[in-house]
């Protein structure tokens, strides 16, 4: 009888275990950096790390949710495999493009595949993981994810440490995912999965199938992560062009990391948008409002202290922590996380429209941000360098905010009069 909520709990812990154990890859991985290296490695680290970070969502496609949520099996397994490896394939090809037009070349460039190549071992061991979730195994998901993230921290900083040296700390990175993709993913799934004289052939269909269904939220993804690091790669431009000093890629990474750490607050209320989801399929419309009124109190409270905390501890720590001067970034520190805040309402929108099935509406509002980030970024950076790229991420997030908000008012106001 005690089974399933002893199954629960231990699907919840190494869920939450794995989820933040990889989300402190990124921010271990540049401290190492900064630490241990100067100005223009940890420049290239963070631009590299920012690439692959976006080529990855193109591997990814927005599959994940979506396949993790067929707890039919509607689709097969290998048709999920057979459409990451479609989707990684197009990932390569966009990295290599894009190299050659911004003239990615030498030791940066090898830097940049490697990592493309370790996100590439994320990506496949990612539709592994919503096979587990599929057949209720999130513990086992979540101890993927945790175990992968400590042995790549762990080996990624032992060469970095005995060799300063960023390209063979990259290919290491890159192998030992490599092998903890056979090592923990495939060798499970083959002992519980796998079904011997599959021809992968037959499942072309379905594949196809599963990426038209996915696109919206692939296009909305690659959009917002685009709108996120168009501030890193316009200052990787200026440093290329001299126009800004090396230093400051390192910089703004270590100023913008708390702000991508704050969209981790919405894995806490995860049960309570489970709960809103519940209200709004039963049609217990006051429930469901009086939910969204508590959420939305619960992270405006979650802002103000985080930005309070961020006015008297922020640039002082993260300069202790990092072992670099930041303490005349204040101001643009506060900005960016205030641009956070503004995001953190935004996934909330998003979340509430997605329960509404009215998802693929906010295209319309990632497309506005992105132009309005097309718009303003590069003047705004080119004028005052760190403090205009805090000031076009939150100006951006503001419009995404508010674009979200007007969709969302008049869908649910279409839904009342009606």
């Amino acid at each position: 009888m005690n089974e399933p909520i002893i199954n629960q709990r231990r699907n919840f812990i190494w869920n939450m275990l794995g989820t933040f154990s990889s989300a402190a890859v990124s921010i271990v991985l540049l401290l190492i950096v900064s630490r241990l290296t100067n100005a223009q490695i940890s420049d290239t680290f963070s631009i590299a790390f920012t690439l692959s970070q976006q080529f990855v969502v193109i591997a990814y496609y927005g599959v994940r949710n979506f396949q993790s949520t067929d707890t039919k099996e509607t689709y097969s397994f290998y048709s999920y495999l057979l459409a990451r490896i479609l989707t990684v394939v197009a990932m390569f090809i966009v990295m290599f493009l894009y190299s050659k037009i911004f003239s990615i070349t030498g030791e940066k460039f090898y830097i940049v595949l490697f990592m493309t190549l370790y996100r590439s071992c994320e990506a496949f061991s990612d539709v592994y993981q919503g096979l587990f979730q599929q057949h209720q195994r999130s513990d086992l998901a979540g101890k993927v994810l945790f175990y992968r993230s400590i042995v790549s921290l762990i080996s990624f900083i032992c060469v970095i440490y005995l060799t300063e040296n960023l390209l063979l700390s990259s290919i290491i990175l890159f192998v030992v995912n490599a092998i903890l993709l056979f090592t923990f993913e495939y060798r499970y799934y083959f002992k519980n999965y796998h079904k011997v004289n599959v021809n992968m052939n037959s499942y072309w269909g379905e594949t196809l199938e599963i990426l038209r269904m996915c696109t919206v939220i692939f296009l909305s993804t690659y959009l917002i992560n685009s709108i996120y690091n168009d501030p890193k790669l316009v200052i990787d431009d200026f440093i290329e062009n001299n126009q800004l000093i090396a230093g400051t890629q390192r910089d703004y990474n270590i100023l913008f990391m708390p702000t991508f750490v704050l969209n981790l607050l919405f894995i806490l209320l995860r049960p309570l948008i489970t709960e809103l989801s519940i209200h709004w399929h039963n049609s217990e419309h006051l429930e469901y409002s009086q939910k969204i009124r508590l959420v939305s109190k619960q992270l405006f409270l979650s802002v103000i202290i985080i930005l309070v905390l961020g006015f008297f501890l922020g640039t002082p720590l993260l300069s202790v922590v990092f072992g670099v001067n930041l303490y005349s970034y204040k101001v643009a520190f506060l900005i960016l996380l205030l641009g956070g805040g503004f995001n953190l309402f935004a996934v909330l929108i998003d979340n509430l429209l997605t329960i509404q099935r009215k998802q693929n509406y906010l295209l319309l509002a990632t497309f506005l941000t992105f132009f309005i980030s097309k718009l303003i970024v590069s003047p705004l950076i080119k004028n005052f360098a760190i403090l205009g790229a805090s000031i076009s991420f939150t100006i951006c997030m503001l419009v995404y905010l508010c674009s979200s908000l007007i969709i969302f008012y008049i869908i649910n106001l279409k839904k009342v009069n009606n």
